[in-house]
């Protein structure tokens, strides 16, 4: 489970921050944090060429789901928003422990 941005979830969640203010939280932290993951994966010489086919053929579903997202953002209240995320870091974490 790739868990960047729990901390800045349950941060933003704890100062009750509108969604789109949270929103402008988690997006640049993950992106900083994956990007730095991505980074340490080349230099590791983990993205192989197998890596990067795969990286293709899932390309397309996760964009799906990005435009999902991004148009059920914008029509859900910030108690749903909320909910949504708890509800997401409840599953998240019940998955840590069924693997540990």
């Amino acid at each position: 489970i790739g868990l960047s941005g729990v901390l800045p979830v349950i941060w933003s969640q704890f100062r009750g921050w509108t969604p789109a203010v949270a929103r402008s939280i988690y997006q640049p932290f993950n992106t900083l944090i994956l990007s730095i993951a991505l980074g340490a994966q080349i230099a590791a010489g983990f993205f192989t060429e197998e890596v990067a086919w795969l990286t293709l053929y899932t390309a397309p579903v996760t964009l799906i789901g990005t435009l999902i997202g991004v148009r059920l953002f914008h029509r859900i209240s910030a108690a749903t928003f909320r909910l949504i995320v708890l509800w997401f870091l409840m599953a998240a974490g019940i998955g840590l422990l069924i693997q540990g």
